[in-house]
């Protein structure tokens, strides 16, 4: 995975899923202003070269991971305070804005021409920052699971509240910070 420079903006492809002749690439555009972008693609290489079917600015900050299924496509990221998910991405959403620290998002996005979103939230953490860094599914269910860190603020014990029942460690380790 690379990057590559289009239109006076840096693009940086973070992961890559690929169902046949179709390919979803994940990553972050920069713009010539400094601001970021998470964004998703999609590809086809059906007439023997690849051309692009689809296109979507989710907003945010960075896009680290993706995973797909027979009808849907799962992308994780990164969102800054300040630098929400553009609109209409986090529908049917848990969380719906961004905490009061940098976190974690995951929106599903149909595998129609235009992404369209199905839902979309934010996961965060109390006096912490979140980092989702991968997204894993579970063939032939709807499980699918994310990779991060949590890192809390110096001299603070943070809780995420987003552990799942029968985890290994369902509460912060201690140190500066945890993965999930």
């Amino acid at each position: 995975v690379g990057s590559c420079t289009t239109q006076g903006a840096d693009d940086l492809a973070g992961a890559v899923a690929v169902a046949g002749a179709n390919i979803y690439v994940v990553g972050t555009m920069f713009t010539t202003g400094g601001d970021s972008n998470a964004f998703v693609t999609h590809l086809s290489t059906a007439n023997g070269n690849p051309a692009i079917q689809a296109y979507r600015n989710l907003g945010a900050s960075a896009g680290t991971g993706v995973a797909l299924d027979n009808s849907t496509v799962l992308v994780v990221g990164n969102a800054l305070v300040g630098d929400p998910l553009a609109t209409g991405v986090t529908v049917n959403g848990f969380a719906t804005s961004v905490g009061a620290h940098d976190s974690g998002f995951v929106v599903r996005l149909q595998r129609v021409k235009a992404l369209t979103s199905s839902w979309g939230t934010y996961f965060g953490a109390t006096n912490a920052r979140v980092e989702a860094n991968a997204i894993a599914r579970n063939p032939g269910s709807s499980a699918f699971a994310i990779v991060g860190t949590v890192t809390c603020e110096q001299g603070t014990n943070c809780a995420t509240g987003f552990t799942t029942r029968g985890a290994a460690q369902p509460n912060f380790g201690g140190g500066d910070s945890d993965a999930f």
